[in-house]
């Protein structure tokens, strides 16, 4: 479909259905986590810890909020694309290692207890989760050049309508999936946390 070409309603909604089931599907994550998070040996504390270390975690991966944007304009190239990624990949591994330096005791404490002013019952809990989400910030890195790619291509509704038999079948079974998905994320983030917290 050619920019200049003007889209229907049709095809707004075939590219955009997929990427709202996508964002539904990653905010059922954090009432998980929560319920989790609430249940190890601090109790709400760990999720107040939680909130801090996400916080922190957010700021830090804000240096790669306008690099979907700019790959849409700079990947439509092989030759673009890879810089981009390179750019992409360089940016991650430098806000990795800036929050594995905030995950030393020291500058942990500083951060959380001395400039946030957290007590220690919160601090612990976030300086905790700041070091074991790491490879959560790196991977936030790592797929932005393919969400890039996927937005240049229009996949969103390439993968809608490719994966038709598998959607059919997926819908029907969808309930099944549906507590099949939560039973084992459950037990995931329960051992995850059971892991970090204690």
């Amino acid at each position: 479909m050619d920019s200049k070409t003007p889209r229907n309603g049709r095809q707004l909604t075939g590219f955009f259905i997929p990427l709202a089931i996508q964002a539904a599907s990653q905010a059922l994550s954090y009432p998980l986590v929560a319920m989790v998070a609430s249940r190890g040996p601090g109790g709400p504390l760990n999720l107040a810890g939680l909130a801090q270390s996400t916080t922190v975690m957010v700021f830090l991966g804000i240096f790669g909020l306008a690099y979907v944007t700019t790959g849409m304009v700079y990947a439509a190239s092989r030759e673009g694309y890879f810089r981009f990624r390179n750019v992409v990949l360089m940016t991650g591994l430098g806000v990795v290692i800036v929050q594995g330096l905030l995950s030393i005791p020291a500058p942990a404490h500083l951060l959380f207890g001395e400039i946030i002013g957290l007590p220690p019952s919160i601090e612990t809990p976030a300086k905790i989760t700041l070091l074991a989400s790491i490879p959560v910030q790196f991977l936030f890195f790592l797929r932005t050049p393919y969400l890039v790619i996927m937005y240049i291509n229009k996949a969103t509704a390439k993968a809608r309508n490719g994966n038709g038999r598998s959607f059919n079948l997926s819908t029907h079974h969808s309930h099944l999936w549906l507590h099949f998905t939560l039973f084992w994320c459950s037990r995931i983030c329960h051992l995850c946390c059971e892991l970090i917290f204690g």
